[in-house]
């Protein structure tokens, strides 16, 4: 198990669109895959979000996956919330509404 490089903070300002934009994170390459942690900040707390976080703490596990419920907190109170998760050497802020492009945390580890 390789030691995480790369944490993602989101921000849930979409419920719908989690899912994908989480797995857009994961989708990298084999050999760096285990080193991104995905911390999610919902503000939301719908039910939708609760059981996509769910299912994507089964998917990824809590060495990589940590969900955080801050019903109604801004931006920047949830973003400050998550900051006792990151680990190691890079950190993106990010929102549920936004994808990442196929090799972007590749590009940023190189």
């Amino acid at each position: 198990m390789n030691d995480i490089y790369f944490t993602v903070l989101v921000y849930v300002d979409n419920d719908v669109m989690l899912e994908s934009s989480v797995n857009s994170i994961m989708n990298v390459s084999d050999d760096i895959a285990d080193t991104i942690k995905v911390v999610v900040i919902d503000p939301i707390c719908s039910e939708l979000s609760v059981e996509i976080s769910e299912k994507l703490l089964m998917k990824y596990g809590k060495r990589q996956f940590v969900y955080i419920q801050k019903d109604g907190a801004t931006i920047g109170e949830a973003y400050n919330v998550a900051l006792k998760e990151i680990r190691g050497r890079y950190v993106n802020f990010s929102k549920s509404s936004m994808y990442f492009q196929q090799g972007a945390i590749e590009c940023v580890l190189e």
